[in-house]
């Protein structure tokens, strides 16, 4: 497979549950970065079966005595200090990029003209796209 050339930082602490929805539509994606914040559950071993994910432990200086993140911008930027790629696409363990998505970050990335790019996000609940909401 020719992984897209593109970094992503994925701040977790016992994500399993969303992690495989996750990895399935991340796996074009060359450069995972897990910030994983002392998982107890199947997190890790989840994360050891893509190469193409990488992981470490969260930086302290950005988590409260509870093990809580207290400086979401400061974690993910040590994340963001990490990337093998000059390209970085977010999207949280809690969600999935889709092959359109995915098709247009690797056009992006082919033109390498440097901007910040916006990708609307389409919200489900139970199983039903959110058309309104509070």
């Amino acid at each position: 497979m020719d992984r897209i050339p593109v970094s992503t930082v994925l701040l977790t602490k016992n994500s399993a549950a969303s992690l495989r929805t996750y990895f399935a539509s991340m796996e074009e994606i060359d450069d995972i970065i897990l910030l994983d914040g002392g998982s107890t559950d199947d997190t890790l071993t989840l994360a050891a079966e893509h190469p193409n994910c990488r992981v470490f432990p969260q930086d302290k200086r950005f988590i409260d005595e509870q093990g809580y993140i207290i400086d979401f911008s400061g974690m993910r930027n040590s994340g963001y200090a990490l990337a093998k790629h000059k390209w970085i696409l977010c999207v949280d363990a809690d969600e999935e990029a889709n092959p359109a998505l995915l098709a247009e970050v690797r056009e992006i990335v082919a033109k390498n003209e440097p901007a910040v790019y916006f990708a609307q996000r389409i919200f489900f609940y139970h199983g039903k796209p959110v058309v309104n909401f509070a």
